[in-house]
């Protein structure tokens, strides 16, 4: 009886190790749309906006969203899956607009508009040069840098001039890569 537990233990964890290590390799390749620390404001053209640094007067990207203050907390970013386009946050230094990235999934926010939902994809660089938040999983960013799904959350619901965003959660990293697989 204790060798048959103990086989059981053992294969629990195996399988454990397995998963976890194989959402680790999950990645995405995703363009940054708004760079950390840049604000959208309005143009001077109707239906447009443009992203610009607070430091700096020339626009970083065009966009239809409205956003009048509140400098992006992280990189804003989209990707493409099975012709979909679906946004993710990077979390770490400022990226360049424009430039693709690998990234690692962490989690996957959820916000309300009406009755849509928006998800957003919560990674890391892949790059190690490039994160400063060493967290490949929900868990360890929560315990290892707390407040920051909050300061996100509350950033998302304000931001937008044009519309109200109500926070719904954030899932782990498995739930993301599932999402992920099933836009495939």
């Amino acid at each position: 009886m204790d060798m048959k537990l103990r086989i059981c233990l053992l294969l629990l964890l195996s399988s454990c190790t397995l998963s976890c290590a194989s959402a680790q390799m999950y990645s995405l390749t995703a363009t940054v749309q708004q760079p950390a620390g840049s604000v959208v404001l309005p143009s001077s053209e109707p239906g447009s906006s443009h992203a610009t640094h607070p430091d700096r007067d020339q626009p970083l990207y065009s966009s239809g969203d409205v956003l009048l203050y509140l400098p992006a907390p992280a990189n804003l970013a989209v990707f493409t899956t099975a012709g979909k386009q679906i946004d993710a946050v990077i979390l770490g230094p400022r990226l360049t607009k424009g430039l693709s990235y690998d990234l690692l999934p962490i989690g996957l926010m959820e916000f309300s508009s009406g009755n849509q939902i928006q998800k957003n994809i919560l990674a890391i660089p892949t790059d190690p040069s490039l994160q400063t938040i060493k967290s490949p999983s929900l868990e360890q960013l929560q315990l290892n840098y707390p407040g920051v799904v909050d300061i996100l959350s509350i950033w998302f619901e304000n931001a937008y001039s044009d519309r109200r965003l109500d926070y719904i959660g954030t899932k782990n990293e498995r739930e993301a890569i599932q999402f992920l697989k099933s836009m495939e």
